[in-house]
């Protein structure tokens, strides 16, 4: 039984060990995403992702003042990015929505996989090219208004998955992913099959749920706690 005990120990301990983990605290992230989601959103119900970087001196102290240093050069113009379809890609900032020009499912880019895969004539994807000009990034958050959909973003090896892409923020000590809405669509999905794809992109990144109020870690005893899937306990 002792031994049984010690196996189990030493395997959870190299579980945890191999998972990510960021110095954000809960109320930073909450600090970032409010700010963003009034600032530039205007809080709006359609599909939205953005990710954003700060330097490792802003990162040690996320004060509302750091963050507006950092964003008041950025410009994503609403019509642009919410009517237009464009792809925001600014100094410290890159921001897409969902795009569905034809009016077709299967034909959809979500809003994901717009920022992490390249567009057009480019080689790079936005979020490698924030990550590889200007001021290197202390710390890193990669925001999506809906959580990442099991049917594609968190499909391993899937055409738009975003999982192998989420690698490009690997090199950031400091990262986290956060969503405010759970995907309407995964909601009639088995919650086992939610966690499984969860956790293979909390592996990556640390996930997380704010909404206007606080901010709280995802598990898969919250997610199986949680039949409707609509909430990340603390």
């Amino acid at each position: 039984m002792m031994r049984r005990m010690l196996v189990l120990f030493l395997v959870l301990a190299v579980w945890s060990n191999s998972l990510p983990v960021t110095s954000f605290s809960p109320e930073e992230l909450l600090r970032v995403t409010v700010y963003i989601n009034n600032k530039f959103a205007k809080n709006t119900n359609m599909q939205y992702a953005y990710v954003v970087k700060f330097s490792n001196n802003q990162c040690n102290t996320l004060t509302d003042e750091n963050i507006a240093n950092v964003l008041n050069v950025e410009n994503p113009v609403w019509d642009e990015i919410f009517k237009n379809d464009q792809i925001y890609s600014g100094t410290n900032l890159v921001m897409a929505k969902y795009r569905n020009p034809n009016n077709n499912k299967k034909d959809a880019e979500h809003a994901e996989y717009r920022l992490f895969y390249p567009t057009g004539s480019s080689t790079v994807s936005p979020v490698e090219n924030l990550m590889n000009t200007g001021a290197k990034a202390g710390c890193v958050l990669f925001f999506t208004l809906n959580s990442p959909c099991v049917g594609r973003c968190a499909v391993t090896n899937g055409e738009y998955s975003i999982l192998d892409k989420l690698n490009v923020l690997s090199k950031i000590d400091d990262r986290a992913l956060v969503y405010n809405t759970f995907f309407n669509s995964d909601q009639k999905r088995p919650v086992k099959e939610v966690w499984k794809a969860w956790a293979a992109v909390d592996k990556i990144i640390p996930m997380y749920r704010c909404d206007n109020n606080s901010c709280s870690r995802c598990s898969e005893n919250d997610v199986i706690a949680n039949t409707k899937h609509n909430v990340c306990k603390k």
